[in-house]
């Protein structure tokens, strides 16, 4: 009777944390639902529409194969080239909205290994699960959960990577073989892929496994040598010497990316070097002999970590959106080692502590990411304007001519067509401005209206506009039309300008798109006005410029 009580408590105590993670889990794919659209950016154009494309007009199967192994800027993709086959095979198409279905099948699959290894069976368990939710689905991630090549990758071998843990670690033939199986593909489906090796040959032979050892040693490190066949490697053959300690600030701030403020780079270097403290702790005090997949995924998201920072030296101290699974991942996997590993005195204080915390970071980061997941889905409906309007413009991508020419061959092969909209769909809100004096400024921002059309019933206005010195993220552009009796304002879309700022990525979000309906203007001559705001700015202050050209209704 008493144990039936206990169970009972336990249930109910348990009962609101597993909600939360729930609405949780619902608020963060409805978010990714919100704003997935069939229009590639940026590497989605070399990474899966050109390996589509060569694929399909390759003349030979060895050609094909060739093609699935072949390098892509010091990476080999295997992983992600296979499932563009299975979506082309099934469908007939190349999809970008079942790709990033299929990344974010991945995110759910590396919650749901975790959970069978590590938060199963806990008497914390739904408060695991929570931590777990809350970092893993909260708005940091929505750059991966909503780009398909970078989530394909960065999603995916993470998945694959603790997928092939998983079974390995168990004294099973067949989940033996297939964890093998993983363990290859993993090698080939990413730069970071083959650092899966040493932390299963580490765990093979704590389990004193010594055939299982030989076996997967042979094979994985075969696999290895072939991965290096051909490859370019100019990208790792930096100075690392005389940036050793730009190395070290990036292999830190890597890990702690997920407290990632802008200009306070002090906070995510802390929090990585807590966290692999606490790692370093776990080896000296042996507590990864109970903990072998915890510590077999973490060696292999700091073997990455230090891969990374290798890799991105030449662009400084960053902790780029689409690395934030791998922030994500530290923070839950550092944890769960605490968690499993302390006193029950000190487990409760843990357990007790971080959720709150956790809970806080997951809102504010989904409110505020949210934000920056709409304009860049504006951006990619303005990048589809561009190209069935002048078969050009797609600033979305760096390299314009690359982008234009896989548009036209995949087009060519009738397998991707981009989305078509009516001029309506982009039409931007024109309100009486309210919001007090405005105080214009010569100083600080760089702009140019390009080009005022008229078509149908609207006025397209297209131009850009970014501060001098500040990035531009998290930051909003406003277009005013003004005459003597009024002001007249709207929020344009947005749309990122590579074009314009020479790849310079702080302030590469700097362009706009304004479609403004005729009839929603009085009839008068306005002169154009550009106001930017920074909503991390606490005050809220927005510059405002003064700009040469008029707009007449």
């Amino acid at each position: 009777m008493n144990f039936n009580k206990s169970i009972m408590k336990q249930t109910i105590i348990n009962y609101p944390f597993w909600v939360l993670s729930a609405v949780f889990t619902a608020v963060y794919f409805i978010i990714v639902y919100r704003f997935t659209i069939n229009i590639p950016t940026d590497d989605d154009f070399g990474a899966l529409q050109r390996f589509l494309i060569e694929y399909l007009q390759a003349e030979n199967i060895q050609e094909k194969a060739h093609l699935l192994l072949e390098e892509w800027g010091s990476h080999r993709l295997l992983f992600m080239r296979l499932i563009v086959l299975f979506v082309y095979i099934l469908f007939g198409k190349l999809n970008y909205t079942i790709y990033i279905f299929i990344a974010n099948l991945f995110l759910a699959g590396i919650a749901f290994v975790l959970y069978i290894n590590i938060i199963r069976n806990k008497k914390t368990t739904a408060l695991l699960l929570l931590l777990a939710v809350l970092l893993l689905f909260n708005g940091q991630n929505l750059t991966n959960s909503l780009w398909a090549m970078s989530g394909l990758a960065n999603i995916g071998i993470v998945f694959i990577a603790f997928s092939s843990i998983h079974l390995l670690l168990k004294r099973n033939r067949i989940a033996f073989v297939c964890g093998l199986l993983l363990s290859i593909l993993t090698v080939y489906s990413n730069g970071n892929g083959l650092l899966i090796i040493p932390p299963i040959i580490a765990c093979l032979y704590l389990q004193k496994r010594i055939k299982d050892l030989i076996v997967f040693s042979i094979l994985s490190l075969t696999a290895a040598l072939f991965y290096f066949y051909n490859l370019n490697t100019d990208r790792l053959s930096g100075d690392i010497w005389n940036n050793f300690h730009l190395l070290i600030m990036n292999f830190f701030v890597f890990i702690g990316c997920n407290v990632w403020i802008p200009s306070i780079k002090a906070i995510p270097f802390l929090t990585g070097l807590l966290c692999f403290g606490i790692y370093v702790w776990g080896i000296l005090k042996g507590v990864y002999k109970n903990n072998l997949f915890c510590y077999a995924c973490l060696t292999f998201l700091y073997l990455s970590s230090l891969a990374a920072s290798v890799g991105n030296l030449a662009f400084g101290i960053a902790a780029p959106l689409r690395y934030r699974i791998y922030g994500s991942l530290f923070l839950v996997l550092t944890v769960f080692l605490l968690v499993n590993n302390s006193k029950e005195f000190y487990v409760k204080r843990i357990i007790y502590l971080f959720p709150p915390f956790a809970l806080l970071f997951s809102i504010f980061s989904t409110v505020m990411y949210s934000l920056k997941a709409e304009k860049i889905y504006e951006g990619r409906k303005v990048s589809a304007y561009n190209w069935l309007d002048k078969r050009e413009g797609l600033a979305d991508y760096a390299n314009l001519a690359e982008s234009r020419f896989y548009l036209e061959e995949a087009e060519k092969l009738r397998f991707y067509k981009m989305p078509q909209y009516p001029l309506s769909e982009y039409k931007s809100e024109v309100h009486q401005y309210s919001g007090g004096k405005r105080n214009f400024t010569s100083d600080g921002i760089l702009y140019k209206i390009e080009s005022i059309e008229e078509k149908e019933n609207f006025f397209v206005i297209r131009g850009w506009a970014h501060f001098k010195s500040t990035p531009m993220d998290f930051t909003d552009i406003f277009i005013y039309f003004s005459d003597a009796d009024k002001c007249l304002s709207c929020h344009p879309k947005f749309e990122r300008r590579y074009d314009v700022v020479n790849n310079d990525l702080s302030k590469v979000e700097c362009g706009f798109f304004a479609v403004i309906d005729k009839t929603e203007v009085p009839p008068g001559r306005y002169k154009i006005e550009i106001g930017i705001k920074n909503r991390l700015n606490i005050k809220g202050r927005v510059l405002y410029v003064t700009t040469e050209q008029y707009l007449e209704i």
